[in-house]
Parts: C-alpha cells; structure tokens; sequence
C-alpha cells in the first residue's frame, strides 16, 4: 500500500516515472521466450503474484533472463504523456547474476480478455495469502500483439525500491473487461507508486 512507500531508497533513478517518449532506436530488441505453463498465484499483501510452474523467460539485447513472476498495480504506475491507466502488470526476469529486467503492461476497460481469464478469476481465491493454482496459462497470450516498448534504467516499484533494474514498458496496452479490473481493484485497490522525477534519464522507444 502506498503508505509502505516511506522506506524507499532516496535515489536518483526511481520508477515508475511518465513517458513522454522516446529519444531514437535501441539496440536491444526485447524478444519472449514464453509458452504454455501450469501457473500458481499467491497474494504477498499488497499485490497477487503468478508464476509459471516451467521454465519462461525473455532476451534483451542477447542477454538471456529467467521469468521470476507477474504482479499487478491498479491504477498504473507508470503513465504515458500525463495518461494513467487502469492497470498495469509487471512481468519480472532475472539474470543468472542477479540483473533484473521488468516488462510492464498498461491495460485499460474494453472487452473481456480470455486468456487473462485465469488470472483474474484466481486474485479473489489467492487473497487468503496460501498458493492456489492458476491452471493452464497461456502465457504469450498475456502479451499485446506488439512488442515496441519503452526503454529506460529504473528501480523496483515496492520497497526497498532497489536501482540497477532494466525497464521494458510496452507501448501497446491490452484491454479486459470491466468484471476483471473490477476484480484487481476490490484485492488491491490503488496499491500504485507515485510517478518520481526523471533526472535526466534517456527513455528511448525501441521498435520490435
């Protein structure tokens, strides 16, 4: 909850920040390495957690990092242009060292989203804190259809807020219905960290 915000690190490259947009072309294009997987959810108390029960991951820039799991805020932490969204989920990867990428993304009202189905009906049934199963997971359908994303060096959201990670934010948001975000907002309502100053960071939009 946002009144556990006061034992985040004081530093200078903090997330989530707004995205007004990019600066050129990276040369690290994001690609995924997900599949089908038996998933299992758990809520820490402040958000619900889903993990794959297999092996996912994603490469960025030739570097290889393993899926650790899937969380979500509500509104969006994160903004586009001054815009925040109704949702925002954060897909975190780790390296075999330690370095962190984290995906994220934005999700506003529209039709409902089958493949998010498993997830959305599991938030209530994992609130109690003990892992309950996800069932079988698409997970490459969690994913907008493109992958251009935004680029830029940040923190972990939640404290410590730890720096050093690597920040993916997708361009294209997803839609689920107004039943799901519902869902997210009456387990977690407004569990979203305040937007922190760029400090001269370069956001750079990278296109797929």
């Amino acid at each position: 909850m946002s009144s556990g915000f006061g034992s985040c690190s004081s530093g200078t490259a903090q997330s989530p920040i707004d995205v007004g947009g990019g600066s050129g072309l990276s040369p690290a294009p994001l690609a995924l390495a997900y599949s089908l997987s038996e998933g299992e959810m758990t809520d820490n108390g402040h958000t619900t957690e889903l993990r794959a029960l297999t092996a996912q991951g994603i490469t960025v820039g030739g570097k290889e990092y393993a899926f650790k799991q899937m969380h979500f805020h509500a509104p969006s932490e994160h903004t586009l242009g001054g815009a925040r969204y109704d949702a925002e989920f954060h897909f975190v990867h780790q390296t075999d060292d330690g370095g962190l990428a984290v995906v994220g993304i934005l999700a506003t009202v529209g039709a409902t989203n089958a493949p998010w189905a498993p997830f959305t009906d599991g938030v209530p049934a994992a609130a109690g804190g003990q892992k309950v199963p996800a069932g079988v997971v698409d997970f490459p359908a969690l994913f907008p259809a493109s992958l251009d994303h935004f680029a830029y060096d940040g923190s972990l959201t939640t404290p410590p807020c730890s720096e050093g990670v690597r920040w993916l934010l997708l361009e294209t948001p997803i839609e689920l219905g107004a039943g799901q975000l519902a869902t997210l907002r009456a387990a977690h309502a407004g569990n979203s960290r305040p937007v922190q100053p760029l400090n001269g960071r370069d956001v750079v939009a990278v296109d797929r």
